[in-house]
């Protein structure tokens, strides 16, 4: 890796970087999504029949070592 393949990850951790080759990961605002999930399931119990949402969180590539470069 990442010369002949590249591998991402999902939700970045602390000691991402202690790998070899450090490893590209999606960073997701985990926090901010434990509270929109609380509050859309609060809306439902609520409102069982109200209006359904979609809420998108922005995610942030960390881009490491695991991911070659476009040749």
């Amino acid at each position: 890796m990442p010369a002949d393949l590249s591998l991402v990850g999902v939700d970045d951790f602390e000691w991402a970087d202690c790998f070899e080759p450090r490893l590209t990961l999606v960073a997701q605002p985990c926090a901010e999504l434990g509270r929109q999930a609380a509050s859309l399931l609060m809306e439902r119990i609520r409102e069982p029949h109200g209006p359904r949402r979609h809420v998108q969180l922005a995610a942030e590539v960390k881009l490491r070592d695991s991911v070659g470069r476009p040749r």
